[in-house]
């Protein structure tokens, strides 16, 4: 690929490594810019669209699919605590899962 940027994941083992990454290499695999053969390029990164800090309900309904990830970076002391913790940028993740009923 033409996109020089590395999305880094942490596993407490191997076994959720694996696991990790066989799902992901599915969810990648059944995606339309795999499939169509779409390429990423460092250009595509000058907007940080991983980044949002405020996103309407509508929007992010519209927008999400499964398989995507959300990381939150709180502002509480809970989520500071976290983050030095465990050497993160972030304190909260999620994944989606849409379910066609909604």
């Amino acid at each position: 690929m033409g996109c020089k940027r590395i999305f880094s994941l942490k596993a407490v083992d191997y076994n959720s490594f694996d696991i990790w990454t066989s799902t992901l290499d599915i969810v990648i695999k059944k995606s339309e810019g795999f499939i169509n053969n779409l390429e990423i390029r460092d250009i595509d990164f000058k907007i940080e669209f991983w980044r949002f800090d405020h996103i309407d309900e509508d929007k992010f309904l519209r927008s999400a699919e499964t398989g995507d990830l959300l990381l939150f970076r709180g502002k509480h002391l809970g989520g500071k605590l976290t983050r030095k913790w465990t050497n993160g940028h972030s304190d909260h993740a999620a994944m989606i899962v849409k379910l066609e009923k909604f």
